[in-house]
């Protein structure tokens, strides 16, 4: 039998689904990137708001640490007591501060200042204080301390060190009444190691904490305040803060930061905002790592489309053969056998009630027919 039907109806289906196939990929090409852009914006939310309730609890942990400072008796004396059991009780308080600042490992120094703002002791030495400014009645923090409000400052510079820091700062209390202030500062790279913790984890990721001026406080891989130091590839603090300074991006999408994230030609960011002095968590990707991912994506597109063409191909190869080429190959024996003159030769009957079932019927009727008319005339025959 010439299976010029089958190659053509075999050619056909498989052309449709070249075409298909073609098109299914050129659609993945272009929206791979977005999609991948899309996913990964929205996992980097999910990872910044987690990283968001670590800094919140480190923060909560760091500054429960001072309110039980606060009523440490010996603090209480120091700030209240004067003649000889005052100097017992700050030279006490002296050494239990020193204590507190190096058991407690977030914190750099601590201090206990009287209401008027002056300090009674402090865990740095008399003679490294000397000379410098102690009074911080003008200090936000010890003003809410003292109106007995538990505070995290804005990230400052000690007047003693010089260094950048945060003050969290609690109010000493006698039977509920205010009487002085206790202080523990944190140094940024104490904070900064903590996020270094974090980064470490992620390798295509840096994290920022922003304060309310867009501006990096510290970032999980350098000191913000090196700007020439590259972060990753071309990731730097000046060209974060340019894209963060711009703003536009968060105030169109400020209720929804936590689900949603911002980019520009070369970074992914996404922002979780802290319920502590307006900081943020900025996390950064780099677009390039989006279009690497999207190459990835496409190339295994492209190998389960062509495994998927070849199935599906042999799976129709299959039915076509089963059940459309085997019958028409049965109809055109069963022409032949009653060319050659077998007038018995019968197509076996289905029931699939298609054309090739109509086509076998019809078949079936005219080699009845022509078998009963050429026996009829072989009977007539015989009798003259």
């Amino acid at each position: 039998m010439n299976f010029s039907l089958q190659k053509r109806m075999l050619v056909i289906t498989f052309l449709v689904l070249l075409a298909g196939s073609i098109a299914a990929l050129y659609y993945a090409n272009r929206v791979s990137r977005k999609v991948i852009t899309d996913e990964i914006g929205l996992y980097l939310a999910k990872e910044a708001t987690t990283i968001k309730h670590f800094l919140e609890g480190w923060l909560d942990y760091a500054t429960n640490d001072v309110m039980v400072w606060g009523s440490i008796p010996v603090f209480t004396d120091a700030v209240t007591e004067t003649g000889y059991y005052g100097e017992r009780a700050l030279e006490e308080s002296r050494r239990r501060l020193r204590e507190l600042a190096t058991e407690y490992k977030p914190f750099a120094t601590a201090h206990i200042y009287r209401l008027d703002g002056s300090m009674a002791a402090s865990s740095l030495s008399e003679q490294f204080l000397a000379g410098k400014p102690t009074n911080v009645s003008d200090r936000t923090y010890f003003q809410e301390a003292s109106a007995g409000k538990t505070h995290i400052s804005k990230i400052i510079t000690s007047r003693y060190t010089g260094k950048k820091l945060f003050v969290i700062a609690a109010p000493i209390k006698r039977e509920r009444e205010i009487v002085g202030v206790v202080v523990g500062t944190v140094a940024t790279k104490t904070l900064s190691l903590a996020l270094k913790e974090l980064g470490d984890l992620r390798k295509n990721t840096k994290i920022f904490l922003i304060d309310d001026n867009n501006y990096p406080i510290i970032s999980s891989l350098t000191n913000p305040e090196d700007k020439k130091k590259v972060i990753a590839k071309s990731i730097t603090i000046d060209n974060v803060v340019a894209f963060l300074q711009k703003n536009a991006c968060w105030e169109e999408r400020s209720q929804l930061l936590s689900e949603r994230y911002c980019k520009d030609g070369q970074y992914i960011y996404v922002s979780s905002s802290l319920n502590i002095n307006n900081w943020k968590i900025i996390e950064v990707n780099l677009i390039d790592q989006v279009e690497s991912a999207a190459r990835t994506m496409f190339k295994y597109s492209f190998l389960a489309t062509a495994l998927a063409l070849l199935i599906v191909s042999l799976s129709l190869l299959i039915i076509y053969r089963k059940h459309i080429f085997l019958r028409l190959e049965h109809l055109q024996n069963n022409i032949q056998l009653l060319e050659k003159g077998e007038l018995g030769s019968r197509m076996p009957t289905d029931h699939k009630n298609d054309e090739i079932s109509s086509l076998a019927n019809s078949f079936n009727k005219m080699a009845t027919r022509l078998q009963e008319s050429i026996e009829s005339l072989s009977a007539s025959r015989k009798q003259f």
